[in-house]
Order: C-alpha cells, then sequence, then structure tokens
C-alpha cells in the first residue's frame, strides 16, 4: 500500500482541494492479491486502490465522482492497468501523462512468463552477431526494395531483427544478398506479338507462415503471352485443410481475374 501510494506521489496524479458544497462522496477501498510464478510460488504482493463503483447513482455521478482519502479530493475516473487516479478537470491532460508514466513503472516486473492463464516460455538463444553490421545491410536492402519489389516481404520481415540479431538472421541477410546479385540481370520480356487472352494461374500452400500458421498464395496474371499482375501475400484467415486453403486461394484469383478484365474492357481490350 505504501509502494502504491509513493507512486501517486512521485508522479504527481493528482491534487487535494476542498469538496464542493452538497457534493456526493464515493469512497475507496484496497484490493489485494500475490501473484505467483509457475511454480505457484509468491513471487509479488500487490495492492489497487479503486473506487466503490457500486455506490454510483446513473445520470448524477458516472462521469464526475468524489472520493475520500487523507483529504478530499475531486475524482475524475480514469481507469489504467490496475489503478484509479484522480485530478481536477482542469489537470486532466498532466494527469493523463503522469498516469502512463506511473504505470509503465509499476508494471516493469521482468519478462513475460504468463499469459491469460498461459505459460510463456521465451527463446531467443541463438548466437549473437554485430547488430551495427546487421543495421547497415537491412539500410542497404531496404533502400534496394524501391526497384526490387521481389524482397520487399522478407526485408520488412528481417528488419524486425535489428536490436539484437542473430547468426540466423545474418545467414538469411547474405541469402538475400546473394539472390539479388544471381538475378540482377533478369527481365521480363513483353511482346507485341501475342494474343489477348486473359489467364490466371494460382498457387497456395498450407499454414506455410511459421510464426502464425497462415497459408501463403501466388498469383500470376498473363495477357497473351505478357505478364501483367502478380502477388505474393499471406491468406487473412487461418485454413484448417488444404482444401480450405485452395478454395480461399481460387476465390482470390477469380476476383483478381473479374477486376482485370473489367479493367481491360475499359481500355477497350475484349
Amino acid at each position: 500500500m505504501h509502494d502504491k501510494l509513493l507512486q501517486f506521489q512521485r508522479n504527481d496524479v493528482w491534487t487535494l482541494v476542498p469538496r464542493p458544497e452538497g457534493e456526493h462522496i464515493i469512497g475507496t477501498k484496497w484490493i489485494f492479491r500475490n501473484k505467483t510464478n509457475e511454480e505457484g510460488n509468491v513471487i509479488r504482493n500487490k495492492a489497487r486502490l479503486v473506487a466503490q463503483g457500486y455506490s454510483q447513482m446513473e445520470g448524477v455521478d458516472y462521469d464526475e465522482t468524489f472520493a475520500q482519502e487523507d483529504g478530499e479530493l475531486i475524482v475524475a475516473q480514469v481507469y489504467v492497468d490496475d489503478i484509479i487516479f484522480g485530478s481536477t478537470k482542469d489537470e486532466l491532460a498532466h494527469s493523463f501523462s503522469k498516469l502512463i508514466q506511473a504505470k509503465f513503472e509499476i508494471s516493469m516486473i521482468g519478462e513475460l512468463t504468463h499469459f491469460l492463464g498461459l505459460q510463456i516460455r521465451q527463446q531467443d538463444s541463438g548466437k549473437s552477431v554485430d547488430s551495427s553490421i546487421y543495421r547497415r545491410m537491412i539500410g542497404r536492402l531496404l533502400y534496394l526494395t524501391a526497384s526490387r519489389p521481389d524482397i520487399s516481404y522478407n526485408m520488412g520481415v528481417y528488419a524486425r531483427y535489428q536490436a539484437n540479431p542473430k547468426e540466423s538472421h545474418m545467414i538469411i541477410l547474405k541469402r538475400i544478398i546473394k539472390y539479388v546479385k544471381t538475378t540482377a540481370n533478369f527481365s521480363m520480356w513483353y511482346s507485341k506479338d501475342t494474343n489477348d487472352v486473359l489467364v490466371g494461374y494460382s498457387k497456395a500452400n498450407w499454414a506455410g507462415n511459421a510464426d502464425d500458421r497462415k497459408s501463403i498464395l501466388g498469383d500470376c496474371f498473363y495477357v497473351g503471352n505478357n505478364l501483367l499482375s502478380w502477388m505474393s501475400t499471406k491468406q487473412n484467415s487461418i485454413s484448417l485443410s488444404t482444401v480450405e486453403t485452395e478454395y480461399i486461394t481460387a476465390g482470390s484469383c477469380c476476383t483478381q481475374l473479374l477486376w482485370m478484365q473489367k479493367l481491360l474492357i475499359d481500355y477497350g481490350i475484349r
């Protein structure tokens, strides 16, 4: 309780003022609980100071209420994490910034081990590499995506690990550089002498993304022999079978074909 009150005092989250004449008082109470680890051992004692909301009356004091502490104060109720703080109306903006600061200070209890009843075990035990070199490589490859959109997705993924890159991430970056080097002279040939038949090809794998188990689909569309459009993206939902994955992929492909057919008609190509 003393730690919680010291947090309030240090972060200046409320101001004691005289109670306005005839205003209703909302009481407060302390709620206590123990925080345990996966072995069931108590690792922290927690205390919450909350308003007794059951004494409020709808249409009277739901929006602006008053609480009794060691002195009297006007309370504008704000729920942040597990604490209710108060301040005068004129100082709410100041209090909100203090609330956020207090919330982060109170919540810094180490690595996440439990969440919604689930045990969390974080594993990132790979061998670390020089982060400055990794960031320089990421920066150059991100600049290259302006002319090489085929590496955009990969670069978006591996740019997330710049703070603490591992050897496995560096290996992938070198593989991307090798891919760029070996395909630098590749190009697409667009032939004038071809037909005007619109054709689409589509393929998907099942649960191809290891992180969220979503399937990855690829489409490409031709007018005659000329490649007109292509894409590779994750499906929005998680498929429970390969049949469901292929059904979603076929639907996406048909949607693109119908849109492109209408677009070509607008340009006079049937």
